[in-house]
């Protein structure tokens, strides 16, 4: 999980929404805000998607852990990562690569 610190509060995540660039992979979409301090983030997997909480929140947490073992030092700014679509397996390594994929393009 990721820490307190590093995630985005309600506010923060409406303000990404407004005036963040936006960058698509297969799996993930991500809104970016840069900022003078650390990358902070948050992540939304539609109900859309997947109806039941318990799956959510599975999601949910591969991508924070995909997030803290990511390089994300030179990152600088706010970002929410929302998932478009459900990998098919090793759901932490493939938001890996995808986050080293879309991170260099919104920055």
């Amino acid at each position: 999980m990721l820490n307190k610190s590093k995630r985005l509060r309600a506010a923060e995540v409406e303000q990404v929404m407004k005036t963040g660039k936006s960058a698509r992979s297969p799996h993930l979409q991500v809104k970016f805000a840069p900022s003078g301090s650390a990358l902070r983030s948050a992540a939304v997997v539609p109900k859309s998607l997947v109806r039941k909480a318990t799956a959510r929140n599975t999601l949910r947490r591969a991508l924070y852990r995909a997030l803290a073992a990511s390089d994300t030092k030179l990152c600088k700014g706010n970002a929410v990562f929302f998932v478009r679509v459900i990998p098919k397996n090793r759901l932490t390594a493939v938001f890996n690569e995808e986050l080293m994929e879309l991170l260099p393009k919104v920055h």
